[in-house]
This record gives C-alpha cells, sequence and structure tokens, in this order.
C-alpha cells in the first residue's frame, strides 16, 4: 500500500512539474508586443550604365516613419539612393516603389546603356531590435536598348506591396 501511495505521489509530482514547464515554454508563443517595421531601399546606377541618367528621370516613394508616402527625386548627379525606415504599430501595409520615365531633352543617340540596381531589406523587429522575421527583393540589370524601342520600355514602375501582421510574419509582392 505504501509502495502504491508513493508511487502516485511521484506520478502526480512529474505530472505537475512536467505541467509547470509545458505553461512556461508556451508563455509567449504567438504574443509578439511592440513590434515595428524595418526596410531599407537602396536604389544605384551600374557603371555599364551611362546613358540612364541622361536618359530617364526616376522617383522613388517609400513611406516615412509615420507611414505616410513620400517621393524623392533621383537627381542627374546622384549614383544611388538609399531609404532607411521604422513604422510602429503592426499590422502593417507599405508600398514602396521606383519609377523611370523618359526625359524630353534625352540626347538622341542609336541605341542606349541603362540599368538598375535594388536592393529592399525588410525586416519585423521587438523592442530590443530582436529580428522576427527579414525578407529581401534585389536585382541586378544593365542592358543595351535601340532607340526605336525606348519608347516600348518606359514609362516603367517597379512596385513592391509589404505586408507585416501582428506576428512580425512578412510578405512581399511584386504588383
Amino acid at each position: 500500500m505504501k509502495k502504491i501511495l508513493l508511487t502516485i505521489a511521484a506520478v502526480i509530482s512529474c505530472t505537475a512539474l512536467f505541467t509547470a514547464c509545458n505553461k512556461d515554454d508556451n508563455k509567449n508563443n504567438g504574443e509578439t508586443k511592440n513590434l515595428k517595421l524595418s526596410y531599407d531601399f537602396y536604389v544605384s546606377i551600374p557603371d555599364a550604365a551611362e546613358d540612364q541618367q541622361d536618359v530617364l528621370a526616376m522617383v522613388m516613394s517609400a513611406p516615412n516613419n509615420q507611414g505616410v508616402n513620400q517621393d524623392v527625386v533621383f537627381s542627374e548627379y546622384i549614383d544611388m539612393l538609399e531609404s532607411k525606415n521604422e513604422i510602429k504599430d503592426l499590422p502593417r501595409t507599405i508600398t514602396v516603389s521606383f519609377k523611370q520615365t523618359l526625359r524630353e531633352d534625352r540626347p538622341v543617340k542609336d541605341s542606349y546603356k541603362l540599368g538598375l540596381n535594388y536592393k529592399l531589406t525588410i525586416k519585423t523587429l521587438d523592442d530590443d531590435n530582436l529580428v522576427y522575421d527579414m525578407q529581401e527583393k534585389a536585382n541586378e540589370e544593365t542592358f543595351t536598348v535601340s532607340a526605336a524601342n525606348l519608347n516600348s520600355m518606359f514609362p516603367k514602375t517597379l512596385t513592391f506591396k509589404v505586408d507585416a501582421d501582428k506576428k512580425g510574419k512578412i510578405t512581399i509582392t511584386n504588383l
């Protein structure tokens, strides 16, 4: 009888121990607080794209720290443009875009050497800057286009829709 009572007491103790550990392990599961969305958008013109700034006007549109989109003009003498921001309060949906249009005053040539490099890095972070999720889109291209085909290729807009849910999961979609 004494063995049976000791066995029952041991089983109850182990059950309580494992139940307590299980509750501790799952305490923060699915509960994320104070997450923020951080993004870096980097755009540059490759050296081989020597006609890019003479032929195309470029504008980047991205949200500021309050989540409101602002346009930034890629000036004639800038080789790269970068935007880094953090937006609080998830869930959140933002769009980041880069538009290229033909310049009226472009030089007349038989062909043009064009190209564009971009890298969009999106992260969700907590207050301690621990990363919950990270997604990235990047591309590097350089090409030559004939003057006859230039009008059919531009204007051209590259747009990304970024969704971050309340748990910090990120989805990037090309629009």
